[in-house]
């Protein structure tokens, strides 16, 4: 009796061990990212601080895939601590998407994006006449990671392939000023190769950043190598379009964009004191600190 009586004392007073909890990567979607506030202006002011602190580390060679970015808490202002770091073969594509995720995912924010594109020809990343079809949520996937791993899977430089008349895609052309053009705005280039901008300079250089097939992720200013397309291909600066309503219920339509335009794909606006110039330069004297808005 008195042995059993020990066994029994150890049993109720032995430390127990604690459940492992999972990862907030790991977690249930409606656990790990609740939707607690609706995008505005100043949700895409701090987009563009978070994607400027992301261009800040590539720019100064302190992480050489977004993967690394992102689990690195020096550089990541929304760093998640894990015992399994986020693990995601991004390439030019996929860094937008992702990032903006990401973003959302921290804030409590709506994300969605579409579901697939569809065109005219065989090659999804130069089809013409491109529009989106169907829309994925946040809230359709299981966990946070499932939803960044699919991103990964599923997107392509197609998805930036749309003109400025088409209704419910994820991006759209946009004016090309201070004002539109800011660290989170979009860069396609409709050869293959999407970039997103993580600083403006006040002489107007633009800088951006972009993810390669290898998974590497570079810095790079905008120049002549990168083409802008055309109003069909929907090339050049795109911005986020706005999801409405705390849960992101719709996006905005065209009508409700104010900084929608073609106007970079209106050459006889490339002029500098009346005189033309290529497509770049005309951007960087268009986002000059000094440059008058229209």
């Amino acid at each position: 009796m008195a042995l059993l009586a020990v066994a029994v004392a150890v049993a109720l007073f032995a430390p127990v061990a604690r459940a492992t909890v999972p990862d907030l990567f790991d977690q249930p979607m409606a656990q790990a990212w609740p939707a607690r506030r609706a995008w505005d202006a100043q949700a895409e002011r701090e987009f563009g601080e978070f994607v400027a602190a992301i261009g800040r580390g590539v720019s100064e060679h302190r992480c050489g895939t977004l993967a690394r970015c992102l689990n690195n808490p020096r550089i990541n202002p929304l760093y998640v601590p894990s015992r399994r770091p986020l693990r995601i073969h991004a390439d030019c594509g996929d860094v937008p998407y992702t990032l903006r995720a990401f973003f959302a995912f921290r804030r409590g924010l709506p994300f969605t994006w579409a579901r697939d594109t569809v065109g005219n020809g065989r090659d999804r990343r130069y089809r013409s006449r491109v529009r989106p079809v169907g829309l994925r949520r946040w809230t359709d996937f299981r966990t946070p990671r499932a939803l960044f791993n699919e991103i990964a899977s599923s997107v392509d430089s197609g998805f930036y392939r749309m003109a400025a008349a088409v209704e419910n895609t994820d991006t759209y052309p946009t004016r090309v000023d201070r004002r539109a053009v800011h660290p989170g705005t979009v860069y396609y280039n409709p050869n293959g190769h999407v970039l997103i901008v993580w600083r403006v300079d006040p002489d107007g250089t633009v800088h951006m950043i972009d993810g390669h097939p290898d998974n590497s992720i570079t810095y790079r200013t905008l120049t002549e190598r990168y083409p802008h397309g055309s109003r069909t291909d929907g090339g050049g600066f795109r911005n986020w379009r706005p999801l409405v309503g705390a849960r992101g219920e719709r996006y905005a339509s065209n009508r409700e964009v104010s900084d929608l335009a073609e106007e970079q794909y209106d050459r006889r606006r490339w002029t500098i004191a009346g005189q033309a110039v290529a497509f770049q330069r005309w951007v960087r004297a268009r986002l000059e600190a000094t440059a008058k808005s229209p």
